[in-house]
């Protein structure tokens, strides 16, 4: 009867971190920083404003909020070689309108 406890225990753990990785994945998780800056939306300027901010303010925190999926945001700042070690990137999929977002 121990192994049986134990086993769903073990699984209901499991369950539960896979479910909140890729709720973070899908950017779905709330953001934890303390004053962030946030960028509303994605366009070809994001490039230039996340290089301003890493030359004004090393080690800040940016928080991009954009209906774009994260994955794909994630390979464009990749390809356009954004310094991952001056700044904290930290990307969000939803409306930028939608205030609950």
């Amino acid at each position: 009867m121990g192994m049986v406890v134990f086993s769903v225990l073990i699984s209901l753990i499991n369950t539960t971190m896979r479910s909140r990785i890729e709720a973070s994945r899908r950017g779905e998780t709330p953001v934890l920083e303390r004053d962030p800056v946030l960028v509303l939306g994605w366009n070809n300027t994001i490039y230039s404003v996340l290089r301003q901010l890493a030359s004004l303010a090393p080690g800040i925190k940016v928080v991009i909020l954009a209906p774009r999926e994260i994955k794909a945001m994630k390979e464009k700042l990749r390809v356009a070689g954004m310094p991952d070690e001056l700044i904290t990137i930290i990307l969000r999929s939803g409306i930028p309108s939608n205030r609950s977002e």
